[in-house]
């Protein structure tokens, strides 16, 4: 799934030409969206696209997805309660924080050692329990 993107149709704003830039282009090159407005200026593809890209082309890639994760561990609101959990019973940001930290260690170490020991590499709302983390918890 994706998301397209459409820049204000408008090419001046205050002057300045908010469609074409020049700015840290090599040699004297520029960039410059579509005139037409018809047009996406972007395309979004989000985590899941950018996951089955990489898994496609063979390279290793996990994905944690929590249904009620916002741009980080935070609540929707102060007082609310702690949901963005990726399927775990931790109840703070520290807690999560260090869970992703052992996850990414235990990722990278199986990636280096070249082994094939993952079978699961989509976690939707659920604890990733593969790999032995005992000794990180300490």
């Amino acid at each position: 799934m994706s998301q397209n993107y459409y820049f204000d149709p408008h090419t001046n704003f205050l002057g300045i030409n908010m469609k074409k830039d020049t700015f840290c282009l090599p040699f004297a090159s520029s960039y410059q969206l579509f005139p037409n407005g018809l047009n996406p200026d972007l395309v979004g593809y989000g985590s899941l696209n950018l996951y089955n890209l990489l898994k496609s082309a063979g390279v290793p890639v996990n994905l944690y997805y929590d249904y009620d994760a916002l741009h980080g561990f935070e609540t929707a609101c102060k007082g609310c309660p702690f949901l963005a959990n990726y399927g775990t019973t931790y109840n703070n940001d520290d807690s999560m924080e260090k869970y992703f930290a052992e996850r990414a260690i235990n990722f990278f170490q199986h990636v280096i050692l070249d082994s094939t020991g993952f079978t699961t590499t989509k976690f939707t709302d659920c604890e990733n329990y593969q790999g032995d983390l005992s000794h990180w918890r300490q």
